[in-house]
This record gives C-alpha cells, sequence and structure tokens, in this order.
C-alpha cells in the first residue's frame, strides 16, 4: 500500500491516541491503525474501527451516549451519527462513515416497537438525503449478510 499524501511505501501498524472532546474534557483513545512512517497519515479501515468501536466504554446518563458518539465519530472517522425519534422517544439510530466521495452506511439499530412505521427506510431515506447535499457521489449501503447474498 503507498501513501495517497506523500507516495512513500513505508506503512505500519501502530497504535496512537486519538483525541475526543466532551465540554471541558479530553479523552485519549488508544487506537491500532495504520500510519505512513514517513508523513504520520492515519488509515481507518473498516474491520479495525469496528472491532475498536464494539469495546468502547461509553459515558453513562441520558443524552451523554449520543452527544459523545457524535463528537467521537466526527472527530476519528469522519463520518456523522443521525438519530430519529417519535413523541419523544429514540425510533431508529446510524452511524454513517465519510471517506473521500463515499458516504457508507456502518451500523444501524432500531426499535422493533416501532416497525409500522419503517424506522430503515426513514433513515436511509435522511443519509441518501444528507450525503447528496454534502456532494458525495457514492452512497454505501454497507455489508449484507451470508443469506442475502444471491
Amino acid at each position: 500500500m503507498k501513501c495517497v499524501v506523500c507516495k512513500g511505501s513505508d506503512i505500519e501498524l501502530k497504535t496512537v491516541d486519538e483525541q475526543i472532546r466532551t465540554e471541558k474534557d479530553i479523552i485519549l483513545v488508544p487506537m491500532t491503525i495504520l500510519v505512513c512512517s514517513n508523513c504520520g497519515e492515519r488509515y481507518y479501515d473498516r474491520k479495525s474501527m469496528r472491532q475498536q468501536f464494539t469495546n468502547f466504554p461509553l459515558p453513562r446518563g441520558e443524552g451523554k451516549v449520543c452527544k459523545f458518539l457524535y463528537r467521537y465519530i466526527s472527530s476519528v472517522w469522519k463520518g456523522t451519527l443521525l438519530l430519529g425519534e417519535k413523541s419523544k422517544h429514540l425510533v431508529v439510530g446510524g452511524i454513517f462513515l465519510k471517506f473521500k466521495n463515499r458516504f457508507s452506511d456502518e451500523f444501524r439499530a432500531w426499535n422493533r416497537g416501532y416497525n409500522e412505521l419503517r424506522p430503515n427506510y426513514y433513515l436511509y431515506w435522511e443519509a441518501i438525503k444528507l450525503a447528496h447535499n454534502e456532494g458525495y457521489k457514492i452512497f454505501d449501503f454497507g455489508r449484507q449478510s451470508k443469506f442475502q447474498q444471491s
């Protein structure tokens, strides 16, 4: 693999500290990612981000998790967190990553008590509009399960 910034080929796996600012606090999160030894450019791949996100400790308290996730995703992953609610109840949420000209669905969750509203369709529609308005050319619906493959 060559670095897209300096064109060097000296890219290696390193553990780096990412900063997350939450109000007055700064949280340092150790992450293992690919880093160019020449210029320091960092490369975040889906597999390692998923693995690290799964084991990540979240703050407790009403509303703090969503605020924390939004700040974390927008600062580290160059992504966004979309949430949908009805009558002040969280119905659907999704994490979308942004890379070059691609807007990609990575994680989704919904409250199954609201299935009749088709919350995933709503989330996708809002995500597609956001990606279009921000100038992304590719909307990636993410991976599909082994049962959906033909």
